[in-house]
C-alpha cells in the first residue's frame, strides 16, 4: 500500500475506543470531550482537497508527505483558533470562559502525549513521524468540530 494512501487512512482512523475516556479521567476533564466521536463523514469533510492531491503527488517519500501534513497542520490550526474565538464568544459567564480556556490547555497537552504515544507504539522510525502527524491533524478536526459545538 501506498504510503500517502495508508497516511490518509490513519489520519482517518481516529484513536483506539476508550483512548479519550481513560486519558480525560486521568486530567479530570469533565468537557464532554471524552464522549465526542464525530462521525467519519464529518473528520474527512475537513480535510482539503489540497491535502489529498498533495499526498498523491507525493511520490510516497516521508519528507514530501510530511511537508503535505505540515501545509493541512497550518490550515487547520487555523481553523481551531476560529472556532476556540468563537467558542470563547458563546460563553457568557466569566468561570465558563476560564473553564473553557482550561480545558483547551488540558487538551493541547493531552493531544501531544495521546500522539506521541499512538507514534511510539509503531516502533520508531519514519512511520513513527507519519502517524504522529496523522493523529495531531485527526485530533486537531475533532477538537474543531467539538468547539464547533460548544455552548450551543
Amino acid at each position: 500500500m501506498r504510503w500517502s494512501v495508508l497516511l490518509f487512512r490513519m489520519a482517518l482512523a481516529g484513536l483506539p475506543a476508550g483512548t479519550d475516556s481513560a486519558k480525560a479521567q486521568q486530567s479530570g476533564d469533565n468537557s464532554g470531550f471524552a464522549q465526542f466521536q464525530p462521525r467519519r463523514y464529518e473528520i474527512e469533510a475537513r480535510y482539503s482537497t489540497t491535502y489529498s492531491i498533495c499526498l498523491r503527488g507525493s511520490g510516497g517519500v516521508t519528507a514530501s508527505m510530511r511537508e503535505c501534513a505540515s501545509r493541512e497542520y497550518r490550515r487547520l490550526d487555523w481553523d481551531l483558533n476560529f472556532s476556540y474565538g468563537a467558542a470563547l464568544t458563546r460563553v457568557a459567564a466569566p468561570d465558563g470562559k476560564a473553564a473553557l480556556r482550561r480545558f483547551q490547555r488540558t487538551w493541547l497537552s493531552w493531544r501531544e502525549a495521546c500522539c506521541a504515544t499512538e507514534a511510539a507504539a509503531v516502533g520508531g522510525g519514519m512511520a513513527s513521524l507519519l502517524v504522529a502527524d496523522s493523529c495531531h491533524l485527526n485530533q486537531i478536526i475533532r477538537r474543531t468540530l467539538w468547539l464547533d459545538r460548544y455552548g450551543r
